[in-house]
């Protein structure tokens, strides 16, 4: 039972999920239960992988649901938002595009390293994310304050998020080409020491 845990928190995250956005189109307007809901879902992702890691049942498949657990929350609640007119529409192809970038990045720098985790993070690929998280949240909030207010948090975030996107990207790839870069030299070295040694 206590290897299912950790999955068990994420799936009550896609469950808090769809109650939150159900919730929040059948009741625009009211923001003390999405709050809530979104401060469980919050939680959730912070204990699933703390769970996994303590009873030692740290997976592939655990770390690959808690991303896509993530993705799903991002990209729902950015979408409610969106459907609602609250959000700019631009947002969720950064949103995918990153997303789509740190599977590919993160297959490219474990292909030469001993990293044994199914992802690799960065320090501003991971505050990324939390704006990611926060976004809807915030917005959503904002919009039920003033007009004026939600502009003003909606462009912060959105553009905000935006900016280090591209950041963790940039360095991201830069990492690779790297990583390509030191894996050529040794080759090269390996060569040169077997041909020293004929």
């Amino acid at each position: 039972m206590t290897k299912r845990i950790p999955n068990l928190i994420t799936i009550s995250r896609v469950i808090l999920t769809c109650l939150l956005n159900a919730y929040i189109l059948n009741n625009l307007g009211r923001v003390l239960v999405p709050i809530v809901i979104s401060l469980l879902i919050f939680l959730s992702d912070f204990t699933d992988g703390k769970a996994a890691r303590i009873s030692g049942n740290t997976s592939r498949f655990g770390a690959t649901f808690d991303v896509v657990a993530d993705l799903f929350y991002i990209v729902a609640s950015y979408g409610t938002l969106i459907y609602l007119k609250i959000a700019p529409f631009w947002f969720l192809t950064v949103i995918l595009f990153k997303f789509i970038e740190f599977v590919i990045t993160s297959f490219l720098l474990k292909r030469h390293s001993r990293v044994n985790a199914m992802f690799v993070f960065d320090f501003i690929g991971r505050f990324t994310i939390i704006l990611f998280y926060v976004a809807p949240l915030l917005i959503y909030v904002s919009f039920q304050l003033s007009l004026t207010v939600n502009t003003f948090i909606s462009q912060a975030l959105t553009y905000g998020a935006t900016a280090t996107t591209i950041t963790s990207t940039v360095y991201r790839i830069w990492k690779v080409v790297e990583q390509k870069e030191l894996v050529k030299k040794v080759k090269y070295n390996k060569y040169i020491c077997q041909k020293l040694n004929q």
